[in-house]
């Protein structure tokens, strides 16, 4: 009975050894291995690309045009999420701060291409003749801190 707890003890031993000499060795070549792959920092982040007043030859389908007398304008803004084919939710997207205040601009209208840079997206807000700057985020995280008319 002895023999066979001795036994057992030392297989015990040398089993632990073995895993802590195989983790020694591993470690450098798995280090190696991951030192060795390309990794794209922010490759995938939302770039602004650009923001511009629509005419009313531009405005989409379904939206109202503004009247003769009504002060309201529709800005597009375009957001690059390049290396990708689809985009984080569209609708998680807004302007907040607009011309300094404490207000914010949900979509009135997305748009969606995918091009050799990436998926595009085209946000178009409806506001005032006012409108001169916006921060542009997504849920809590910002794209652009200011986004201008051009």
């Amino acid at each position: 009975m002895g023999r066979t707890v001795l036994t057992i003890l030392g297989i015990a031993a040398f089993a632990i050894g073995a895993v802590f000499l195989a983790q020694r060795f591993a470690s450098p070549a798995k280090e190696q291995v991951q030192q060795g792959q390309r990794v794209l920092t922010h490759a995938y982040d939302a770039q602004f690309a650009e923001c511009y007043q629509l005419q009313d030859s531009e405005i989409p389908a379904g939206l109202p045009k503004p009247g003769v007398d009504e002060d309201l304008v529709y800005v597009a803004v375009v957001v690059l999420y390049p290396g990708v084919e689809r985009v984080p939710e569209p609708k998680d997207h807004r302007l907040i701060g607009v011309n300094g205040e404490n207000e914010y601009l949900e979509p009135a209208h997305i748009d969606y291409a995918v091009t050799e840079e990436g998926a595009e997206l085209t946000l178009v807000f409806r506001t005032d003749n006012a409108f001169r700057f916006g921060r542009l985020v997504r849920g809590e995280k910002t794209i652009q801190d200011r986004v201008e008319l051009e």
